[in-house]
């Protein structure tokens, strides 16, 4: 996964001003990194559920940018 583009769209998708295809590329990132499970990114695509499913997986993003930060830190 390319963290700084990683980064990027987490920023945008919680300033609220991700287009539709950023986002769609944020929860593709998160499936691949195995944040969200296969069944939540399916109904995310189909609509169901999008904007609960988008927030879950804006936490998620959270969780994993902390653990990259704390991680690089201690290599300091």
């Amino acid at each position: 996964m390319n963290e700084q583009r990683f980064r990027e769209l987490n920023h945008k998708v919680n300033k609220g001003t991700a287009t539709k295809e950023e986002k769609d590329e944020y929860m593709r990132m998160m499936l691949e990194a195995g944040k969200i499970t296969q069944d939540q990114y399916d109904r995310y695509k189909s609509g169901e559920q999008s904007d609960a499913l988008l927030s879950i997986a804006m936490f998620a993003g959270a969780v994993l940018l902390l653990g990259w930060i704390l991680k690089n830190s201690g290599n300091e």
